[in-house]
């Protein structure tokens, strides 16, 4: 039953949908047949309107051209006149073109002859004068971006310039600052004036520490309390006649050393004597003895001990007269190499080296440099101001002979040579430079830069 029903309602869906489309197609058809109908109207209406036309379009033919042209031939040159105007269309615009090219042609000649002119250009053909115009034109344009970085470069550079002037007015304040503390005879004006200042007064406060130090050890060493009396007590005395005392006291002390051990080999055999002897007579005999060999010994041990004691003392002062003299030798030197050297080597060191010491010399960047390490020139410069210093220190002592050069010079270039024709001037003040050589520019040196002109002898 229910499928009987469901086939039922397919059905009847089916032929309702199948009406739909019938009137659809008779609506559409009708939609058609109307359209058709219309269609057919305008074909009428066009076709009168051709019939007309064609009889107007042979009338006019006729009356234009009466037998001379027939209608159809007319219309089979209807194609060609189109064509023919077309391509006189095409010529008038090529002409056109021509004639603005050839307008281009005369102001581009003007105007390249004008500018080429302006910028003297003297080329005849216009292209070449664009040619070099151009080549103008891109060498300003270069020009240009050049000029424009370069006016980047100098603001840039001014700024620059600007910040360093300030970083250096800030250095030359805090030089200022810092040179107010020296003294007006001390040069602090620059950096490198001030830092020699400081590097000298650096040195001076380390040999007063030194020099303080050695009073110390001397006024405890001599049993003083004033320096003044150490003084007092030395003011005859040179390292001369002190070495000559301490070789005295070594050989008293051996001496006395000797009288000791004689001594207690006397009183060891007279104790092994004593120990032997039994009789009353020899005992008091045997006890003068020993109280005779202590009382030597006794007097042989007071004896060592005072020529200990005085050779060390002069031990003593003979190291403190060489230390206080070798201190003054180092800073004539170092003076004198500083000189030598223009300032390269500010500072002599010694270094201990087992029994004995070397000689270092520190320069402006503050690396120590021994002997070996230097070259020729600076050698000869530092043995040249070692002997100016024993000079210096000769002519202190009052001792004045001839300082004598035999051509030490050979290996300086000239600035080394002006620096020691200077120095040779200052060693003259107080005695006699003489200096031998068989170098001309030596002698034009001396004359040069020494404000006393030398004496100069042809041998």
């Amino acid at each position: 039953m229910d499928a009987a029903l469901l086939a039922a309602r397919r059905l009847a869906e089916n032929e309702r949908r199948h009406q739909e489309e019938v009137r659809a197609a008779s609506d559409k058809t009708t939609a058609l047949e109307e359209d058709l109908e219309r269609r057919q109207g305008e074909q009428g209406v066009l076709e009168d309107t051709a019939e007309r036309t064609a009889a107007a379009w042979s009338a006019k033919v006729h009356e234009l051209f009466g037998e001379m042209l027939s209608p159809d031939q007319l219309a089979a040159g209807l194609g060609q006149l189109r064509e023919l105007r077309e391509h006189n269309e095409k010529r008038r615009q090529a002409e056109r073109q021509v004639n603005t090219m050839k307008d281009d042609q005369r102001r581009f000649t003007e105007a390249s002859g004008a500018l080429g002119a302006r910028f003297g250009i003297g080329e005849s053909d216009p292209l070449d004068t664009f040619r070099r115009l151009r080549e103008l034109a891109e060498q300003a344009q270069a020009d240009k971006s050049q000029h424009e970085k370069l006016g980047t470069k100098l603001e840039d550079g001014e700024k620059r310039r600007t910040e360093l002037e300030a970083k250096l007015e800030d250095i030359d304040r805090k030089v200022a600052e810092l040179g107010a503390v020296f003294p007006e005879t001390v040069d602090t004006s620059t950096i490198d004036a001030l830092r020699v200042a400081v590097g000298k007064g650096l040195d001076i406060i380390a040999k007063r520490e030194r020099v303080a130090e050695l009073e110390r050890q001397i006024l405890d060493d001599l049993s003083l309390r004033k320096v003044e009396e150490a003084r007092q007590l030395l003011a005859d005395e040179t390292a001369t006649t002190l070495e000559a005392k301490a070789k005295s006291l070594d050989t008293d002390l051996n001496l006395a050393e000797e009288r000791m051990s004689t001594a207690t080999v006397a009183r060891a055999n007279a104790e092994r004597d004593l120990g032997s002897v039994t009789g009353g007579a020899e005992i008091a005999d045997l006890v003068e003895r020993r109280a005779t060999l202590q009382i030597q010994i006794e007097e042989a041990v007071l004896d060592y001990l005072e020529l200990d004691f005085g050779l060390r003392l002069a031990e003593d002062a003979i190291r403190r007269y060489r230390d206080r003299h070798r201190s003054d030798m180092m800073a004539s030197t170092e003076r004198a190499f500083a000189e030598l050297t223009n300032g390269a080597y500010q500072k002599l060191l010694t270094q201990p080296d087992g029994g004995a010491e070397i000689l270092l010399a520190v320069d402006a960047s503050g690396t120590a440099k021994q002997i070996g390490d230097m070259s020729k020139g600076t050698r000869f410069q530092l043995y040249l101001a070692l002997r100016a210093a024993a000079y210096e220190q000769m002519v202190a002592q009052g001792v004045q002979l001839p300082f004598f050069c035999d051509d030490v010079f050979e290996t300086f270039d000239e600035d080394r040579t002006r620096a020691a024709c200077r120095l040779m001037e200052r060693i003259g003040r107080s005695g006699q430079a003489i200096y031998l050589t068989h170098h001309r520019h030596v002698v034009e040196i001396a004359k040069e830069v020494c404000d006393v002109q030398p004496y100069v002898h042809e041998l």
